[in-house]
């Protein structure tokens, strides 16, 4: 038996070590998380976002070959879009929004060994593009010293929207189209026509029109409808 001294590790006293059943990472909770929906075409557009991303910040890094990171990537990596691309549509409930892959479920979509994994989840996470919260639950423990212990479980992943990454600039929205691109009718005084001219007008008008144009086809419908 261990004096108090000793439990408490007081100086001049040699406290043992002792060493959990099972590695609980610090900060890990057991409270129950809620999730929100991701639907496919948003993971998707998320996803597209991300190769972006990728591409905007190419060739713009600094080498770092500890972190598995050439000139030649951004600032995701090869590696981190194969993660992400994993977790969106390989373990993500779409539904739920549930996303709580373990690093060997995502090594045997991937392909991609433990290590990288790590250095891919770390990258996203830098750049705002992932995040997630640790986990533990309570597992019961047989014998004469079991007990409820505590057990590490899965991480709970959850990727940010786009606003939310850090040096990403998202692209402009598309300029609307030029009217006269999407074959836009001239307008009626290009045709000769004022306000107030009836249908007899506009049928002369149309008559006069090179063979082959639009205004002749407009003549032939007309002539049907117009005496």
């Amino acid at each position: 038996m261990k004096t108090f001294a000793q439990a408490a590790g007081l100086p001049g006293f040699q406290q043992s070590k002792t060493y959990a059943a099972h590695r609980v990472w610090a900060g890990s909770t057991r409270a129950t998380i809620k999730t929100q929906p991701l639907p496919f075409k948003d993971a998707w557009r998320l996803y597209k976002e991300a190769r972006r991303f990728e591409r905007q910040t190419r060739g713009h890094m600094a080498s770092h070959y500890a972190r598995g990171l050439s000139r030649r990537d951004g600032r995701l990596g090869k590696s981190g879009l194969v993660v992400l691309q994993s977790l969106l549509f390989d373990f993500l409930d779409h539904k739920t929004g549930r996303l709580d892959p373990s690093y060997y479920g995502l090594r045997q979509k991937t392909g991609l060994s433990l290590a990288t994994i790590g250095r891919a989840l770390a990258r996203l996470r830098e750049a705002g593009v992932l995040n997630w919260v640790k986990r533990c639950a309570e597992a019961m423990e047989p014998g004469e010293a079991g007990g409820f212990l505590l057990r590490q479980i899965s991480n709970l992943y959850a990727v940010a929207p786009a606003s939310q990454w850090r040096g990403y600039a998202r692209a402009p929205e598309a300029p609307p189209p030029d009217p006269e691109s999407t074959g836009a009718h001239p307008p009626m005084a290009a045709l000769g026509v004022a306000a107030g001219d009836g249908a007899r007008r506009m049928k002369t008008i149309l008559e006069g029109s090179p063979p082959g144009s639009l205004g002749e086809a407009l003549a032939r419908l007309t002539k049907r409808r117009i005496p």
